[in-house]
């Protein structure tokens, strides 16, 4: 049971790294959201400040017209997807 577990949090993981390489967020850091979100209240992403402070525009993998552009995708896709995952 205990492989099964790790075997779910590794998968998470990678999940996790594959999104903020492309988008240039701390991995750790959203790592953390992630294990402090609760479906009892979707609407409140965990340390999603400090996420948004930690991504990088340079480090992004996608490419977007500006910086202002990015901050208004990540800000949308986040959420969202801490929501589905």
């Amino acid at each position: 049971m205990m492989n099964l577990i790790n075997g779910k949090k590794s998968l998470q993981y990678n999940e996790i790294v594959n999104l903020c390489d492309e988008w240039g967020f701390d991995a750790d850091m959203v790592s953390e959201s992630v294990e402090e979100y609760s479906l009892d209240n979707p609407d409140v992403i965990p340390f999603i400040n400090e996420i948004y402070t930690t991504e990088s525009y340079e480090r992004a993998k996608m490419e977007f017209s500006s910086q202002l552009t990015y901050t208004m995708e990540a800000s949308e896709m986040l959420p969202d997807w801490m929501k589905k995952n």
